[in-house]
């Protein structure tokens, strides 16, 4: 495995203690996540955890304003949007958080 390689690795991990620890909300950490996963299979790297949650999640919530696109929009907006998508969001909290313990465990103490 090349230095790029483990970087990317290395960013899995960080998002995953992102979401956990609350510095990324779910739903933007969910869409950095298929970001991630995306590049991984593009690079053929294998990581033996089945990562389709956020690719599941991702396609209920990709229409909504996430992360900094959320600027572009008025407060009583994304105050109808925020309750749907907190009602998606709640429906997979544990199992994307439980996903993301699975990587940090897994991946999160390598020394390569």
């Amino acid at each position: 495995m090349n230095q790029r390689d483990i970087n990317l690795l290395n960013k899995l991990v960080s998002n995953a203690r992102a979401i956990i620890s609350n510095h990324v909300a779910i739903s933007l950490g969910v869409l950095i996540m298929t970001g991630i996963i995306s590049d991984l299979k593009y690079k053929g790297i294998e990581v033996n955890i089945d990562l389709n949650i956020f690719n599941e999640v991702y396609s209920l919530i990709n229409q909504y304003a996430i992360g900094t696109e959320r600027l572009r929009y008025n407060f009583e907006y994304l105050e109808k949007q925020d309750k749907e998508l907190d009602r998606i969001i709640a429906l997979y909290k544990n199992q994307i958080l439980s996903k993301c313990f699975e990587i940090v465990n897994r991946y999160g103490n390598r020394n390569e």
